[in-house]
């Protein structure tokens, strides 16, 4: 079953490696942005209680989920909850890409 599995995935690394890496920089450069754009969005505590009041919105449940931690919220928790859906659409779509390569 597993026979030349390695030969296998020696040439699927060697095909990739230009778009893997195309995607895999630009995940981490949207990730890397996000972390030093957040802080700045919400400046007193205030204005993250509010965020937080409107993801509780039944829409933003729906699409977000349930809002974690808000006892002690703080910018790294309000980015979490909010771009994970957005990375996780964004991995997505690089999957269907690459299983649409790899199956033609």
């Amino acid at each position: 079953m597993f026979a030349k599995l390695g030969r296998y995935l020696l040439f699927i690394t060697k095909r990739e490696r230009i778009i893997s890496t195309i995607w895999i920089v630009s995940m981490v450069g949207v990730g890397v942005l996000f972390t030093m754009m957040y802080p700045s969005l919400f400046n007193t505590k205030a204005e993250m209680l509010s965020m937080a009041e409107t993801m509780n919105a039944p829409a933003m449940k729906a699409m977000f989920g349930p809002v974690y931690g808000m006892d002690a919220l703080t910018p790294a928790i309000m980015m979490a909850q909010q771009c994970l859906l957005w990375f996780m659409l964004a991995l997505a779509v690089m999957n269907i890409f690459l299983v649409n390569r790899h199956t033609r």
